[in-house]
């Protein structure tokens, strides 16, 4: 891993972790707009939107399963960037787990005070992100006949 890569990794993990332990200690929900963001902690002991809840310690070996895996085969070339953010983020998440006992999520998407959509973290979304260019930079070989 080149030095530019391995500080971008550690500043996406230190960023997740800051918002993860600053966000959290709020008690109650409160909006950062008047419509669609709001701050609701919660601690995630199963997979994304809530599945699979109660299998922790299996989910945790086969993130890092997972994770090792995946940096051995797509830490190079175009998907570089793609591979830190898929890093961060389950490296991110995956030590909560260890000390938290689940994921400490907290950004709520909300219309009218109700939540719309699952609630995540900083973390889900350089997985999503990062998951996103790797399709998108291996769409060639993804889609060919």
């Amino acid at each position: 891993m080149h030095k530019k890569s391995f500080g971008l990794f550690l500043l996406l993990f230190i960023f997740d972790w800051m918002t993860k332990q600053y966000l959290n200690q709020a008690h109650d929900l409160f909006s950062i707009f008047s419509w669609g963001v709001a701050v609701k902690p919660a601690l995630n002991t199963g997979l994304s939107w809530g599945l699979a809840v109660g299998w922790n310690n299996l989910i945790a070996l086969a993130a890092t399963a997972f994770i090792l895996w995946f940096l051995s085969i797509k830490m190079y070339g175009k998907n570089e960037v793609a591979a830190i953010l898929v890093a961060a983020g389950g490296i991110g998440n995956l030590l909560d787990r260890m000390v938290y006992g689940g994921v400490r999520d907290f950004i709520a998407l909300t219309y009218k005070s109700q939540g719309i959509f699952p609630i995540f973290n900083c973390a889900d979304i350089f997985l999503t992100i990062g998951i996103i260019l790797l399709i998108w930079n291996d769409r060639a070989t993804l889609f060919s006949e």
